[in-house]
This record gives C-alpha cells, sequence and structure tokens, in this order.
C-alpha cells in the first residue's frame, strides 16, 4: 500500500509484512506450546470445501458464536467449527488472509483455554495442521523480504 504523506510517498507493504509476519511467528510459538516436540508430525488430508467463501461464512457465522456460547472445547459445536475450519486449509494457504483468519479465531476459541486439557484427535489434527499453515505463512512472507 502506497501512502502519501505531504511531500512524501511510503510503501507501507513492507512494513505491514514485516507486522505479519512478527504476529504469526508469535502465533506459531503459542501453538507449538500445545504440540508435541519431535519429528514433523503429519496431519491427515482433509477433504477441501467445495464452496470456500460459503464455508468460511458457515464457519464464522455460525459455528465460532455456537462454539463460544458452549463454554468449553469440548463439545460436538467446538469439533464442527475444528472440522469446518480443517476443510478450508487449501484455502487458508493462499494468500487471502480471511480464511487464515477463521483459523486464528478457531484457535483462540476451542484451544487457548483448554490448557492442559486432554485433547481429541480433531484438536490434535489441527494444531498440527495450524502450526504448517502458519510455518508457510511466515516462510513466504520472509521470501518476499528477500
Amino acid at each position: 500500500m502506497i501512502t502519501r504523506c505531504g511531500r512524501y510517498v511510503v510503501d507501507q507493504a513492507p512494513l505491514r509484512r514485516r507486522l505479519l509476519a512478527e504476529g504469526l511467528t508469535r502465533r506459531a510459538r503459542d501453538v507449538a506450546r500445545f504440540t508435541t516436540p519431535g519429528p514433523a508430525q503429519n496431519a491427515a488430508s482433509n477433504q477441501p470445501a467445495s464452496d470456500r467463501e460459503e464455508a468460511l461464512r458457515i464457519a464464522m457465522v455460525r459455528l465460532v458464536p455456537a462454539a463460544r456460547h458452549s463454554g468449553s472445547h469440548a463439545t460436538e459445536e467446538s469439533d464442527e467449527l475444528l472440522a469446518a475450519v480443517l476443510a478450508l486449509e487449501e484455502a487458508a494457504a493462499d494468500s487471502d488472509l480471511r480464511f487464515l483468519d477463521a483459523w486464528n479465531v478457531a484457535y483462540e476459541t476451542v484451544v487457548v483455554g483448554m490448557g492442559n486439557a486432554r485433547r481429541g484427535s480433531r484438536v490434535t489434527a489441527f494444531l498440527v495442521a495450524y502450526e504448517r499453515l502458519l510455518s508457510a505463512h511466515i516462510q513466504r512472507l520472509g521470501d518476499v523480504d528477500a
């Protein structure tokens, strides 16, 4: 984004990329607290959503509020939210950050408050895939600066 500041023209894109990379790096460190250290983990591939926009709308408008209202990570609503977000993994890997934001919201809604509570396989699959997505975005942002 180019901004005119008096007589000067400022390109804000490098700053935006740097700030985004820093935020994603902090989030990746946070996510790593919930994953098991060791060899790279592979999450099962998920069936991509056939209609990305509709799947995103359903996740953000219907499933996020339901999961938040349920008040616990171990609910059917939380499981539905994670399943919907996992179906958006391919979309979240692209440059449209709305899809990555759905992953951020799911993480904040379902995972953050659970601490050391027992995690089901869906939460584990979500965490592994989320860590992979964050790493890919951080790498992409670093490549742009190079």
